[in-house]
């Protein structure tokens, strides 16, 4: 996320487990994983070692399609054109993506055959989903 009015950007880190070395007070953590985005508040006080946690009520979908050229991951809802908003699309099958708890669907294609389903993602859930194209 951007800083906010007033605010700078500290640092950041792409692996799950970074070590910073911070200066006593009050953040805002922003945690980014595929299609999950999430912003903690977090307290550091002089001398102590934190070692905080960052749940993102989120879960693991894993996605195979054989033959399909790709699958897009929609939202589940239609806008008020009565289009999904697609949230991504995977080439390489299968694929996982991590999403937030919610209702969701997948479009699995190859030239003109597409299959489509809709599926639930449960946090701390790995989500298997199976998309067969016609033959």
């Amino acid at each position: 996320a951007e800083p906010a009015d007033g605010e700078a950007a500290l640092t950041s880190a792409y692996d799950g487990e970074p070590v910073f070395d911070i200066a006593e007070g009050t953040y805002r953590v922003h945690v980014r994983v595929d299609g999950v985005e999430r912003t903690f508040p977090l307290t550091i006080k002089a001398g102590e070692t934190v070692t905080p946690s960052f749940p993102l009520d989120a879960g693991l979908v894993v996605l195979s399609s054989p033959g399909a050229e790709s699958v897009s991951i929609n939202e589940a809802g239609a806008d008020i054109y009565g289009e999904a908003k697609e949230i991504t699309r995977l080439y390489t099958l299968p694929g996982n993506y991590v999403l937030p708890a919610g209702k969701f669907s997948a479009i699995a294609r190859k030239g003109e055959a597409s299959v489509t389903q809709a599926f639930e993602v449960k946090p701390g859930v790995r989500n298997e989903v199976k998309l067969p194209l016609p033959q």
